[in-house]
């Protein structure tokens, strides 16, 4: 099969792969318990893709020779294993199913290759009048986003913190979904039209402005927060209570893979109020794509509650250029990539 992939990387995940047009394919033989072979038509790409690759010995030791990057993905079901068809036998040979491939471990056959593999547990049935593009665009961060708003209930005013890239897009249509009478989001400039389109009622402006400043002269007014930036020089969570409300829930989405960054989750995580930490109830969300959240935001999206921002296509063989440009970190929306024509 066509892969792009990576023995491991020394400068950039971009400057390590290589497509092989003769890369091995799983086969139906190899199928494990609950396993399903696809063939690849769309694939997006996440941040996660770079940082997983980057992170030095821990890479190697992850990945443990060639792989194909890639976790998002459309396709249609080749073969599935018997044990695959007996619990789900909506997933049969040729339909064409939407989801993310689970890690650790870290899959072999990424989906920037024409196929690959998946459990019945992290994929479902594209609904129709869904675009294959569309599909790839929601396996991640369509249920992430809505993991993040899962405590928000009708009437609730919630801030996002960064609305415009994947997880934020999702983030401001679910909350409006699920009854929220609020939105404030952060972004730039550039895409505070965007984020007003998709459902904002206020948009900060975080170049211009001081963020945490301006929350606070709004007074305490959030149910909820949801942090996808994470960025702990800016002190958000620190400065919540000035801004949350008593018994609301700050939730951070990833975290920057700095040593920084990562005890700053850490401590927001473990230092109690007591001693110096935050007024608020923080939560680290580890993101969990399973078939039933999957289904909940295919129907939003089939039924038009949810739109999927795509900043950009690219081509199979245009791959380095789109991990580089989603490394740039201005990306719209999601970043898709055609694999199968």
């Amino acid at each position: 099969m066509k892969a792009w992939q990576s023995r491991g990387v020394t400068t950039t995940l971009e400057a390590s792969l290589a497509l092989n047009p003769n890369a091995p394919a799983p086969t139906p033989s190899s199928l494990s318990t609950n396993e399903l072979l696809i063939e690849v038509a769309s694939a997006a790409l996440n941040p996660v893709d770079i940082t997983t690759a980057e992170m030095g010995l821990l890479s190697k030791l992850a990945y443990r020779g060639v792989y194909s990057p890639g976790v998002d993905f459309c396709g249609r079901v080749i073969a599935a294993h018997p044990t695959a068809l007996a619990s789900h036998p909506e997933l049969k040979e040729g339909v064409h199913v939407f989801g993310a491939l689970s890690f650790p471990p870290f899959p072999k056959y990424g989906t920037l290759g024409q196929f690959t593999v998946a459990t019945v547990s992290n994929c479902v049935p594209v609904p129709a009048g869904v675009s294959p593009d569309e599909a790839a665009a929601l396996a991640s961060v369509g249920p992430t986003a809505l993991g993040a708003l899962a405590q928000v209930k009708p009437g609730a005013k919630v801030l996002i913190n960064g609305g415009s890239g994947g997880v934020g897009t999702f983030a401001i249509q679910i909350a409006k979904v699920l009854g929220a009478v609020h939105v404030t989001t952060t972004c730039s400039a550039t895409n505070s039209e965007l984020c007003r389109r998709l459902g904002a009622d206020d948009v900060l402006d975080y170049r211009s402005m001081d963020v945490v400043e301006t929350l606070k002269s709004k007074g305490v007014m959030y149910d909820h927060i949801v942090d996808i930036v994470g960025n702990p020089e800016l002190k958000l969570y620190e400065n919540a209570a000035a801004y949350l409300k008593e018994g609301g829930t700050y939730v951070q989405v990833g975290v920057p893979v700095s040593l920084a960054g990562i005890l700053s989750v850490a401590k927001r995580a473990t230092t109690p109020r007591c001693l110096g930490g935050g007024q608020r109830r923080f939560q680290f969300l580890k993101a969990k794509i399973d078939a039933a959240s999957l289904r909940k935001v295919g129907k939003w999206l089939q039924d038009g509650k949810l739109q999927v921002v795509i900043d950009q296509k690219f081509e199979m063989e245009d791959v380095p250029k789109a991990v580089e440009k989603l490394r740039q970190g201005r990306t719209k929306g999601k970043i898709v990539v055609n694999v199968t024509k």
